[in-house]
């Protein structure tokens, strides 16, 4: 507790980060983008240079990069997570979301979630380009309404969309030997 009434005691918002002072929607993508990359966790970044008047005054640093998970568990979350979106067995949540938005033959694995009460809601999901987290939710406890539920993942829609624009569909990488 932190004098406050805050506890961190309840285990099942952790897997959300939905502890009292949580992560950002930048560590959640961090988190999943191993499952695209066959394993390789490589520390997030916000820029690649910052440049004034033609000069670059701020270079992008290195980075983090080390091996959080073989390659074969790796590749088989890859493929248990793009059910969330193709809608196979046990799948929930955002079946059909990105291909709403990307073409149909982009390959995306996706994980979609809501802590206790609904006060929060996240969609992680990635290309064999990108990986991006969005969250909706508020700073205080306030359940969201069903359609609000669903911004998380419209939000990672249309920022997507966007980048992706020009890039052809590819599927990932199989590594390892599962």
């Amino acid at each position: 507790s932190d004098g406050k009434g805050h506890t961190d005691i309840d285990l099942s918002p952790m897997a959300l980060g939905g502890l009292t002072y949580g992560v950002y929607a930048r560590e959640m993508a961090a988190a999943y983008q191993i499952f695209g990359n066959g394993g390789i966790y490589n520390e997030p970044y916000s820029y690649e240079k910052v440049e004034m008047a033609g000069n670059t005054i701020l270079p992008k640093r290195e980075r983090l990069t080390n091996r959080a998970l073989d390659e074969d568990s790796a590749y088989v979350m890859n493929r248990l997570l793009q059910h969330v979106i193709t809608g196979r067995t046990g799948a929930t949540g955002a079946k059909g979301a990105a291909g709403r938005q990307l073409k149909k033959d982009w390959a995306v694995f996706a994980k979609t979630g809501t802590t206790q009460e609904n006060n929060d809601a996240y969609f992680v999901a990635g290309t064999p380009y990108y990986v991006a987290a969005s969250w909706v939710g508020y700073d205080y406890n306030k359940s969201l309404s069903d359609t609000q539920k669903t911004y998380a993942r419209s939000l990672w829609n249309q920022a997507m969309k966007v980048v992706h624009q020009g890039l052809s569909p590819t599927p990932f990488t199989k590594k390892g030997n599962t």
